[in-house]
């Protein structure tokens, strides 16, 4: 018996990660090979949590281990997250005061109502029954108490910069289509998730646009006041960077220039729309400049050698799946039905994602 397992189907259950160090390879597996290769194997796999892209060529694809090993280094490799990764025991008692009180259901109910949700950092399971799933908010609310509830933290990195409050969370940060320019024009659109409201922030502080990464957000000369202007501006390779095009994103949800902190990004009040107006403002934390769901640029990290050294190269996609000691073959079918099994040496004994 096999199942028909989708690119669609693997790409929701993974959301965008940072730009990192391509020798970072070097950490994760040997072999390489398909998106769709790495997808499965990580999701085989409870101790991976990310997946990197070597040279950002959708190519050579690996699994890897926990996110706290990304560096940005040269930023020349991309990544994958996956979207949902196991929290701690946490108290059961934080249903009512922390998560969605009466609001409840399964695991995939609550993973899309905190999707949604970009004040949402995790979900909570009552009595770690599986069937009590509450959507939450802050991860720094997480209590141990009794420790008899489950946990999950939601990774982030869809690429969308939006207010944190839920209810004016239906339109994101964008760039006028065609705006891949010097002033070219930035205001609020409906979420499309298209490549003019898709951002990456790096680690030299900057927030570009990742399908157009010569373009970044900038502030205007001399505008950290109230109704100071944002535009989009070229960054040319080697060129120094405008203080204006540097960022840093706070805890408190706020995005300042790093060499002015007294301004923020912020939207006009109730402009949560199409079109909607976006400009610079004095810091007073309202939910118009308090921004959810934004990762921080990760560290450079330690000096990694950047030698390629040889690796094997998967001949077919699915044919060998790093479900590692695991007893029993994941099959696909797509054009004809292929066994995937397990291979290298490992000491983990993984289950496969899908019972055959």
């Amino acid at each position: 018996m096999g199942i028909d397992i989708g690119q669609e189907e693997l790409d929701v259950q993974f959301s965008l990660g940072p730009r990192v160090h391509n020798a970072l390879y070097t950490v994760c597996s040997r072999k390489y090979a398909s998106r769709k290769w790495a997808q499965i194997a990580c999701l085989n796999d409870p101790g991976c949590e990310w997946l990197q892209d070597y040279a950002c060529d959708d190519q050579n694809w690996r699994y890897c281990g926990k996110t706290d090993q990304q560096y940005s280094g040269d930023e020349q490799g991309c990544s994958l997250n996956k979207k949902w990764t196991p929290g701690p025991k946490v108290g059961n008692n934080l249903y009512s005061s922390k998560c969605s009180n009466a609001k409840y259901g399964s695991l995939s109910w609550a993973q899309t109502m905190c999707e949604a949700d970009p004040g949402c950092d995790w979900i909570h399971d009552y009595e770690s029954d599986g069937n009590s799933w509450r959507f939450c908010g802050n991860k720094a609310q997480m209590e141990p108490g009794d420790e008899k509830a489950d946990s999950m933290f939601k990774t982030l990195g869809d690429g969308l910069i939006r207010l944190r409050d839920s209810r004016y969370a239906t339109a994101a940060l964008s760039v006028e289509e065609g705006g891949n320019k010097d002033k070219g024009k930035v205001w609020m659109w409906s979420i499309t998730n298209d490549e003019w409201q898709t951002w990456e922030f790096l680690q030299d502080g900057t927030i570009r646009l990742k399908a157009y990464p010569d373009f970044a957000l900038s502030m205007e000369e001399g505008g950290c006041r109230n109704q100071g202007g944002v535009h989009i501006a070229k960054i040319d390779a080697g060129d120094s960077l405008s203080m204006n095009v540097i960022w840093k994103v706070y805890d408190d949800g706020t995005i300042r220039p790093r060499a002015f902190d007294k301004c923020t990004l912020a939207l006009q009040a109730n402009q949560h729309r199409d079109r909607g107006r976006v400009w610079m403002w004095t810091v007073n934390n309202d939910v118009w400049q308090t921004w959810g769901g934004i990762p921080k640029a990760i560290p450079k990290g330690p000096s990694i050698s950047k030698s390629k050294k040889p690796a094997e190269k998967t001949p077919n996609e699915d044919l060998l799946l790093f479900g590692i000691n695991s007893t029993k073959p994941v099959r696909l079918e797509h054009s004809a039905s292929i066994d995937v099994y397990d291979t290298d040496s490992h000491t983990q004994n993984l289950a496969p994602i899908i019972d055959v």
